[in-house]
C-alpha cells in the first residue's frame, strides 16, 4: 500500500490529515512533500534560516503528523504478519 492510499483510508491518517492546513487540496505525500521537506530543503540546502515562529510552529506540527502517521502504518503492518 502507498503513502497516500494509507493516509486516504486509515481512520486515524485521516483525522490527522483532516487538521492540517491545505492538506485536503493534496495527495498527503505531495502536501507533505511541498510543505516540510521543501522547507527544510531550504534550511540545509540554501541557507535561508530567517523563517518566522510561525513557519517553525507549522513545520514542527507536520513533523509530528507525518510521524504519526508513519507509526500507525508500522501498527498496521504488524497485524498483518
Amino acid at each position: 500500500m502507498t503513502f497516500d492510499d494509507f493516509a486516504g483510508s486509515n481512520p486515524a491518517a485521516i483525522k490527522i490529515m483532516a487538521v492540517l492546513p491545505g492538506a485536503p487540496h493534496f495527495s498527503a505525500k505531495k502536501y507533505f512533500q511541498m510543505e516540510l521537506f521543501n522547507r527544510r530543503n531550504e534550511i540545509a540546502h540554501w541557507g535561508y534560516v530567517n523563517s518566522k515562529q510561525e513557519e517553525a510552529q507549522l513545520c514542527h506540527t507536520l513533523a509530528v503528523a507525518i510521524l504519526a502517521i508513519l507509526q500507525e502504518m508500522d501498527r498496521s503492518t504488524v497485524n498483518v504478519f
